[in-house]
């Protein structure tokens, strides 16, 4: 059943715009929602865990998430490290 998924996955990620490829993968590997990345600071980012506690509504810096049960800690796999920077890279890029 994994299998099945991880090749779900895959799949939809062929169909993604490459300028949003790498926040959808992030998204299907963390569970987080669009306004916790984006709120995501570099201070969230640990070398072994993300802590996930700020978000960002209608352009706006939240100290908190949409329910307290979202608040949490994240271990931080190599692939989420790599998907982070590739998403640093095209960020730096765009904005040169």
């Amino acid at each position: 059943m994994k299998k099945n998924l991880q090749n779900e996955w895959q799949l939809v990620l062929t169909y993604i715009d490459p300028w949003h490829k790498p926040m959808v993968e992030f998204m299907m590997l963390t569970g987080m929602i669009q306004s916790e990345i984006a709120g995501l600071q570099r201070t969230d980012i640990r070398s072994n865990h993300i802590m996930v506690q700020h978000s960002i509504v209608r352009d706006v810096l939240c100290d908190t998430l949409k329910t307290v049960y979202r608040v949490c800690k994240l271990p931080l796999t190599d692939r989420m490290r790599e998907v982070l920077q590739v998403q640093v890279e095209t960020c730096c890029n765009a904005h040169k």
